[in-house]
């Protein structure tokens, strides 16, 4: 649109004239005003400004060929998307000194940009021609929408004198072109607040973003140029804030000095995307605005705000310069295809493959990846192996903020096979899905190789041997390289021998060799001892051979050894318990000589671990390449073994690898019971037949005496006295000559028998927990004096009250006697016996109760004792 200045209108007056009145007046003013504008208006101002935007589907063809309107931008003649922009293209003619303003050479152009509308991002901030040209490139589809920007116009969309000047001032016409960067900091819109991220954050994305595999910033400052037919200094572009009812529109300020008459200004406005890289978020940008079209708007031509400015409204209204777009003409683009390129590897690899997937629309997209191609035994992360497709495929991740995801695709055994594979991806956001494959497949080679030593037959019986009579011996080995698969030497760039390092080969390489023709395509090498004179030291003879492909430089290792022997020593002393006691567990046997070694084991050489005979023990632990075991022990004696074999097989004499174990009988133990008189206060116990080399104890494990008593036997009859009423009895046997614990034990009952009549339980230890329950004393007869009354109370105290489900009962008598504690619930029944036996006056003794769920509820106690009775209530607590 083209607009041609005209002089400053006159307020109407606000009452009524008659018409005569009016003529004269009008007359009187119009003479006042044309004098006026002819000393002020015409001396700021222009002839024309057309203001104009690029068009970019002339016809709907698609050809991408640039028309300048000015007006409203639709779907039928327009084809953009969120995050490109759309170039604005100023050109004005007979400008004017600025008489308003000291520097009469200053000049500004004030414009507004919808920013905002409803809840959605319009235009979100300016960016340059450039910038909007590589916008187009990277959004979208597979074209550049803005192909043809700088294939300028100055057609029929302008004025004809502006036309001219646009012919002027295309690229190259002139020197006289400057820019000034747009500032980076100028918020959120007004109303409606939009949140996080806010502009500017998405200027800092926009101007530092980076593609995929690039070093540089994509875009970089944000640039408004200007040019004129003569010098223009002193540009500067400010966000002067933003405007209109709710503050929608952001206002920019330009100013330039310049004796220019004509100008033309260029910049684009970014439609703002709302999913995607440097985006607001899905349905928040310029594509998913509805209604009414949205405004990039010229206001006034040289109101420069400057202190010198005589007049802050000096500048000259621009009129009605506004170019559109309608929402209808922004589309949402869908993720475009973005993996990287295959790479190459080598069939030993086991380092996974990282493929990439980038796109400046798929921030927070998600991202299916398959294969397309798979014959070299390749997986993805969820190990599929199988070629997919996006139907198929199980694997998905969600891209960055940036678009971009990965996935490591490792081998589906130890290592990668020869062969391909490729990958595809599905990538799904909210502008559509897209598919996409690697350009190129990564491609595993093979090479491999096999190396080995050779030598005197007479002194080296075969490769890889550990042979004592290698020992001292001065001949020289030739060291031969030797390929493996269907390649020949010819497709190997060289072969490679060198010592192997003790990282590789662990072991004694000190008395090493001198290597010769080490670096040959024939791949054999010479090797000879240091000295000459004393031949092969004692050791590992370490080498390494590696050869390298001609065809894809893959290179494959072998390791080769020789390991010399001056005896047949066993490398290992084995460390361990003996005697042990029969039927006894964690007895450990280690070796020193086997934890030396790091790494361990050494290479090549496997330790294992063996019981001799084997059923005369039992090994609980690992057995193979460890530093220790351990044992659980028989009824007979045994032999610990380490046998050292090579990775051929051969295995070291083992004659100092050997530890003998004796294993000892598990001592017994019989006991005879002394019952108690009927005054005692106490009863005795008898051990017959004592062993003089074992110890034994007597203790009260229920009751609470305190009795422990040890004696060490004699060959007789050991006696234990002091023992108290009630408590029953435990006799333990240990054999202190033997490492761990080697005891019996028996466990008997305050009784008239005879222990010795009882079995023994020989599994039972000093350490066990677990003690057979006491035998209650046997009911006196009717002519024993049972009742003995004390000065102690009946008491029973049950604890925890309220219970839960096990209840504690600690009981004393005042009377001696048959003794019943008897549970019953609330309406009478009887829900169980705690304790039914004789009780001794005086004795306080504790038993245990486990209430039944079915029974658990409030309930009854009753503790009789002869004519002795005391009872309690339980309470449940649920």
């Amino acid at each position: 649109m083209s607009n041609v200045i005209v002089p400053a209108g006159t307020r109407k007056p606000k009452r009524k004239i008659f018409f005569s009145q009016r003529i004269k007046i009008f007359l009187s003013f119009f003479l006042i005003n044309l004098l006026y504008t002819s000393f002020s208006s015409f001396g700021q101002g222009f002839t024309t400004v057309d203001f104009h935007q690029a068009q970019n589907d002339r016809n709907g063809a698609k050809l991408y060929l640039i028309d300048w309107v000015n007006g409203s931008l639709n779907s039928t003649h327009t084809d953009y998307w969120e995050g490109i922009g759309v170039p604005q293209r100023i050109v004005m003619t007979g400008i004017l000194p600025n008489n308003a303003n000291s520097n009469v050479n200053k000049h500004s152009i004030r414009f507004q940009v919808l920013s905002s509308k409803g809840s959605k991002h319009a235009y979100d901030f300016p960016i340059s021609w450039d910038q909007a040209f590589k916008t187009a490139e990277d959004i979208g589809g597979s074209v550049n929408e803005l192909q043809n920007l700088f294939n300028l116009q100055c057609g029929d969309a302008f004025s004809a004198i502006a036309k001219t000047t646009c012919s002027e001032l295309t690229d190259g016409a002139n020197d006289n072109v400057t820019t000034a960067a747009f500032p980076d900091v100028i918020g959120n819109p007004g109303k409606p607040t939009i949140g996080a991220p806010n502009v500017n954050d998405n200027i800092a994305c926009f101007e530092a973003y980076k593609r995929f595999g690039e070093a540089t910033e994509r875009y970089g400052n944000r640039l408004i140029e200007i040019r004129g037919n003569a010098a223009i200094s002193n540009v500067t572009v400010t966000f002067t804030g933003y405007q209109g009812s709710g503050k929608d529109y952001a206002e920019y300020l330009l100013t330039w000095e310049s004796t220019s008459d004509k100008i033309m200004i260029r910049f684009a406005t970014r439609l703002a995307p709302g999913n995607g890289r440097c985006g607001y978020g899905s349905g928040n940008g310029a594509g998913s605005i509805s209604g009414a079209p949205y405004h990039v708007t010229l206001v006034r031509f040289d109101d420069v705000d400057d202190p010198s400015d005589n007049a802050p409204e000096s500048g000259v209204s621009m009129g009605s310069q506004d170019n559109q777009i309608m929402s209808n003409a922004i589309q949402i683009p869908a993720p475009q295809c973005g993996l990287s390129n295959g790479s190459s590897g080598c069939t030993d690899n086991t380092t996974p493959f990282v493929v990439n997937y980038t796109s400046a629309d798929a921030a927070n997209a998600t991202v299916k990846f398959y294969f397309t191609s798979n014959t070299a035994g390749a997986k993805l992360p969820n190990d599929v192996t199988a070629v997919g497709n996006c139907t198929t495929s199980t694997y998905s991740v969600v891209a960055d903020a940036n678009g971009s995801a990965n996935i490591s695709i490792a081998p589906s055994g130890s290592a990668f096979t020869q062969g391909s594979f490729r990958i595809g991806a599905c990538v799904t956001g909210p502008g559509g899905s897209t598919t996409c494959e690697q350009p190129s497949a990564t491609t595993i080679h093979a090479a491999s190789v096999a190396g080995r030593v050779n030598g005197n037959a007479t002194t080296l019986l075969s490769p890889h041997t550990i042979n004592s009579n290698l020992a001292n011996q001065t001949a020289a080995l030739t060291a031969l390289g030797t390929l493996n698969g269907i390649q020949d030497n010819a497709l190997f760039s060289s072969f490679v021998w060198t010592v192997a390092s003790q990282t590789d080969a662990p072991g004694n390489i000190a008395a090493i060799g001198n290597l010769s023709n080490a670096n040959t395509s024939t791949g054999n090498a010479t090797f000879t001892p240091t000295a000459q004179g004393l031949g092969y030291q004692e050791g590992l003879y370490a080498f390494k051979v590696t050869a390298t492909s001609a065809a894809n430089g893959c290179g494959a290792t072998a390791l080769v050894f020789i390991n010399v022997s001056g005896g047949a020593n066993c490398p290992a002393d084995i460390t361990g318990p003996s005697p042990v006691c029969e039927g006894t567990a964690g007895h450990v046997y280690s070796s020193a000589a086997l934890a030396a070694k790091n790494p361990f084991p050494e290479a090549g050489l496997t330790y294992t671990w063996s019981i001799v005979p084997s059923n005369a023990a039992t090994i609980t632990s690992s057995y193979v390449n460890v530093t220790s075991i351990t044992v659980t022990a028989g009824t007979v004696d045994f032999t610990v073994k380490v046998t050292v074999t090579n990775q051929h097989g051969e295995s070291f004499a083992s004659s100092n690898c050997e530890f003998a174990v004796d294993v000892v009988a598990k001592p017994t133990v019989s006991a005879i019971y002394n019952p108690p008189g009927c005054s005692d206060q106490s009863f005795s116990v008898d051990v017959p037949n004592s062993d003089a080399n074992w110890s034994y104890t007597v203790t009260q494990p229920n009751s609470n005496s305190g009795y422990s008593s040890t004696k060490a036997g004699t060959g007789g009859t050991l006696h234990f006295t002091g023992l108290a009423l009630g408590g029953g009895f435990l006799v333990t046997v240990s054999n202190p000559n033997v490492a761990g614990s080697c005891t019996g034990s028996t466990d008997c009952a305050g009784s008239t028998n005879s222990c010795a009549s009882e079995s023994i339980t020989q599994a039972k230890v000093a350490t066990d927990k677990v003690i057979s329950t006491i035998k209650e004393p046997a009911i006196p007869t009717s002519d024993e004096p049972y009742r003995i009354v004390l000065e102690s109370p009946t008491k029973v105290k049950a604890v925890p009250n309220p219970y839960t489900d096990k209840i504690r009962f600690n009981l004393v008598s005042g009377v001696s006697g048959m003794g019943i504690l008897e549970l019953f619930n609330m309406q009478g029944q009887k829900i169980g016996v705690v304790f039914e036996g004789f009780v001794q006056a005086g004795r306080e003794f504790t038993k245990e109760y486990v209430v039944s769920g079915a029974s658990r509820t409030n309930l009854v106690y009753i503790f009789r004792v002869g004519d002795q009775k005391i009872s309690g209530k339980l309470i449940n607590q649920k």
